[in-house]
């Protein structure tokens, strides 16, 4: 079983979990991903640790604590700090007034403030998606209603409107629509930033690889160099780079579209 908890309830997780002890009951072998620690000391009997597709550890779930597999899962121990004074300021930095999906046509408002985390949730089909593309400039024929950037209001007729007035989508389909599978690690980092990175129209290569290699070492991505194809590293490693050419375009707010991005980062 691939992640199948990842897109229902918690009532249905637990008829799941209903299921899998009848057929464990039944002696049938099971084998269950997930990101859910939770789940897994709450169903399973034994645990494997994979990091970069090689296999870590194995044993019986009994022996380790959810920090311990944690720890074994990144490499490293884990320290959790916390910040002395909040760092959210008072000052809105994006508004969204009475946004009508043609599909949903729900008038949705809210904003967003200066360094501040904003969580959109719902389950599979609520909107979530459609909403980011409709802010993004991807679905602007069915869409009514105002958008403000720092207190101005803006006109996004697509995507590349939205990148000028700072804005940037990690999209839910990492394969679909964060990659181009046939290019590098580098050719895929620097495509948000071209013009950039160009002179007299010409493309640096010298700038190129200074951009791929600066994300690849700030966020750690595990490649053997920046001339391998991306279709070749792991899922949590093609979205640091994906974060990466996002980054690179110095956006003042980033939209992340969960599923593929919260369940595969690592």
């Amino acid at each position: 079983m691939d992640e199948p908890t990842s897109a229902i309830t918690g009532v249905e997780v637990e008829v799941l979990f209903g299921i899998i002890g009848g057929l464990k009951k039944e002696g049938k072998a099971i084998a269950y991903i997930s990101h859910k620690l939770d789940e897994l000391f709450k169903i399973a009997d034994t645990y494997t640790v994979l990091r970069d597709g090689k296999m870590i550890e194995s044993g019986e779930i009994s022996t380790v604590s959810k920090d311990m597999l944690v720890s074994k899962m990144v490499g490293r121990d884990l320290v959790i700090s916390k910040k002395s004074t909040p760092s959210v300021s008072n000052e809105i930095l994006l508004q969204v007034d009475n946004l009508n999906l043609s599909k949903f046509n729900q008038n949705i408002t809210f904003s967003l403030k200066k360094g501040e985390i904003l969580g959109i949730f719902g389950l599979m089909g609520a909107g979530r998606t459609e909403l980011f593309e409709a802010i993004f400039g991807l679905s602007t024929p069915s869409v009514s209603g105002d958008i403000l950037i720092e207190n101005k209001k803006i006109t996004i007729k697509s995507p590349s409107d939205a990148v000028k007035a700072g804005l940037a989508l990690v999209s839910e389909d990492r394969k679909k629509d964060g990659i181009i599978p046939e290019l590098s690690v580098k050719k895929n980092i620097s495509l948000t930033t071209l013009l950039g990175l160009s002179k007299n129209g010409i493309l640096s290569s010298k700038n190129e690889k200074q951009l791929a290699d600066k994300y690849i070492n700030d966020l750690k991505i595990k490649t053997s160099s920046d001339a391998q194809l991306i279709k070749n590293l792991s899922g949590g490693n093609q979205q640091k780079a994906i974060l990466g050419k996002w980054l690179a375009t110095n956006p003042k707010i980033l939209l992340l579209d969960e599923h593929q991005w919260s369940n595969h980062c690592g």
